[in-house]
């Protein structure tokens, strides 16, 4: 009778050591450095944020581990680079061949990759830097997406993300290409007062329950016609998430929307929010 209760003692003592065990080591593995989803926006190609990555790796601050590319149907193709190395941020290039789909559309796919994510690197968190639309795609997977199935959002980077809208009028005179793309869903979303925007606003009283901290990067290039503002978005617009969290911080640089992404200033601000590190 003894044997078998020391029997059981044993097997009871041995199952919470493995749970303890894996408990560390899965908090081992959740203290690494965090994937990075970076999203280009309006329009954007796989070209959009490839300089700031590469700028990142020759700096030595992240590793291009993934390319996730959304085809038009929505499936995702996954492109493995390279491994990370350690004290590395891993870097996912996230690249939407539909450019012009909509706010909701692209939310969902960030939802996709994000749980993808979860699973391919064992991770409960994720960070995000997206420039323009990309931004707002972002903000619409955290305000929608809150169940134990996706990572959460840690810390989210928006470079001259038009969270209040623009006027795609400002946007045609800076990028004339984007005249043929009028009248699509993302033209139609990312307009002043657009419903999207709307339906997006009202879910941010919400932000200040998520553990999130978000860091708004402005373009202050006044040469390029508006008072204040990028060219293509106002200050005001692409700083407007400071309305609604107490855990934002906002900076203005004095480029253009779309030399947000290829500023090594810029570069060295979102480095220095992402990892913490001065």
């Amino acid at each position: 009778m003894k044997t078998i209760i020391w029997a059981i003692c044993f097997a009871v003592g041995f199952a919470v050591i493995v749970s303890l065990y894996k408990e560390i080591t899965m908090g081992r593995a959740l203290t690494k450095e965090q994937p990075t989803l970076m999203i280009h926006g309006f329009r954007g190609t796989e070209r959009s944020m490839a300089s700031m990555i590469k700028r990142f790796e020759s700096n030595g601050w992240g590793t291009h581990v993934q390319t996730c590319i959304v085809n038009n149907n929505g499936t995702l193709q996954w492109i493995s680079v390279k491994k990370a190395k350690r004290g590395s941020i891993p870097l996912i290039h996230v690249v939407f061949k539909d450019n012009t789909a909509s706010v909701q559309q692209q939310g969902e796919w960030v939802a996709q990759i994000a749980a993808a994510t979860r699973n391919n690197h064992k991770t409960r968190e994720i960070n995000i830097i997206a420039h323009s639309m990309g931004g707002l795609a972002a903000l619409k997977y955290i305000t929608d997406y809150s169940s134990s199935a996706y990572p959460k959002v840690e810390k989210l980077v928006t470079l001259g993300t038009p969270v209040a809208g623009l006027d795609m009028r400002d946007l045609v005179k800076q990028y004339p290409n984007a005249k043929k793309d009028e009248g699509t869903p993302a033209s139609i979303d990312l307009q002043i007062r657009s419903l999207a925007l709307k339906n997006l606003h009202r879910q941010f009283d919400r932000l200040n329950e998520y553990d999130l901290r978000i860091f708004s990067i402005a373009g202050n290039f006044k040469k390029m016609g508006q008072t204040i503002g990028d060219g293509s978005v106002t200050e005001n617009s692409a700083l407007f998430l400071n309305n609604f969290s107490e855990k934002v911080e906002t900076a203005s640089f004095p480029v253009s929307h779309f030399d947000l992404h290829e500023s090594e200033e810029v570069d060295h601000a979102v480095y220095r929010f992402i990892s913490g590190k001065k």
